[in-house]
């Protein structure tokens, strides 16, 4: 009787060892392919954060106080100069005074559904603007703080600007909601958030990626909970500080549609009696100069405004800490 029951245990012990080691095994091949992985991942955003570094050697900025009418035919006459290899005009929600709520459908039955998301900034592009390479923002609201440059780096997805229809979102929303590229998301834009009063539209788009925002806002967001029935709003929940926080993380959307959603605001205004005024358009080039062209410096920017006597003028800053002062000059090409 005991030598059956010493063999079944012996049986026991090897088929038991043999399903550890097993295990054991497959989890060191797991693990070792995710440090592949991650570290193939970290190598190739090294190699973009390089290019960007060294593009951005010969990056200016230039901020434009001309008719957001104008940008498109300033932008054309910069990009007809020898020295300029490319111009770009993004539209940015703190130039325009426009934020986004993302949400994404996590939740529905046939009575309701409950949408979670983010509030965060918003940033329209054309089809040539370099995600990595073009995106420079203020730091914080007041006048003196810093504009950096914050690299784009798609991380899933595809890495190209967004066309009509599609977006681009942060990561770490991403990670937030448990999404990924090919969902769907309801982007709504909104105008006067800060005064209560909101002019708002929604779009439901395709996201096509999501990124790594290489700066201080990378995982800064305002969450939001939504409640919906019947195709209707009943509940929406966002921190307490909503209103008041400010961020570059951007969801990123063709111009177009920008420009689209602007026109309903202009015609919204028009019917109320308000006049919109110069404001809400366009304030930022970013223009990328070619290896043809002497370089005088590096990180300069550029403010484009009227002159007075209604033309165009342009005055180059530089934006390197250890020089102040200004090197002003004149520019025909500067469009009124």
């Amino acid at each position: 009787m005991r030598c059956p029951l010493l063999w079944l245990a012996v049986r026991d012990l090897r088929q038991t060892g043999w399903r550890s080691g097993l295990t054991a095994l497959s989890l060191a091949v797991t693990i070792g392919a995710i440090s592949v992985l991650e570290r193939q991942t970290q190598i190739q955003q090294a190699m973009m954060l390089k290019g960007s570094e060294s593009a951005g050697a010969a990056t200016f900025l230039a901020d434009v106080e001309v008719p957001e009418t104008e940008i498109d035919d300033l932008k054309r006459t910069m990009r007809g100069l020898d020295a300029i290899a490319a111009v770009e005009a993004p539209y940015r929600g703190s130039d325009i005074g426009v934020i986004a709520e993302t949400a994404f459908l996590v939740f529905e039955n046939d009575k309701q559904q409950e949408y979670l998301g983010a509030r965060i900034a918003v940033l329209g592009v054309d089809g040539s603007f370099d995600l990595a390479r073009d995106y420079y923002e203020r730091i914080g609201v007041a006048a003196g703080q810093p504009i950096l440059g914050i690299p784009l780096i798609v991380t899933d997805g595809m890495a190209r600007p967004p066309m009509v229809g599609e977006a681009l979102i942060p990561k770490s929303v991403a990670e937030y909601v448990g999404v990924r590229a090919g969902v769907l998301a309801i982007v709504e834009l909104a105008h006067g958030f800060e005064a209560g009063e909101s002019f708002a539209r929604r779009y439901e788009l395709r996201v096509i990626g999501t990124f790594d925002a290489i700066g201080p806002d990378e995982g800064r967001f305002a969450p939001l909970w939504r409640l919906t029935a019947r195709g209707q709003d009943v509940l929406t929940v966002r921190r307490t500080d909503a209103r008041e926080l400010t961020t570059t993380l951007p969801v990123v959307l063709n111009a177009e549609l920008v420009r689209y959603f602007l026109g309903d605001l202009q015609r919204e205004l028009g019917t109320q009696g308000i006049e919109a005024g110069e404001s809400g358009g366009r304030r930022q080039l970013v223009m990328q100069v070619s290896s043809r062209a002497p370089r005088r410096g590096v990180g300069h920017a550029a403010d484009c405004r009227r002159g007075p006597d209604g033309g165009g003028s342009a005055r180059a800053r530089n934006q390197d800490p250890a020089r102040s002062g200004q090197r002003p000059y004149r520019s025909s090409r500067c469009r009124p």
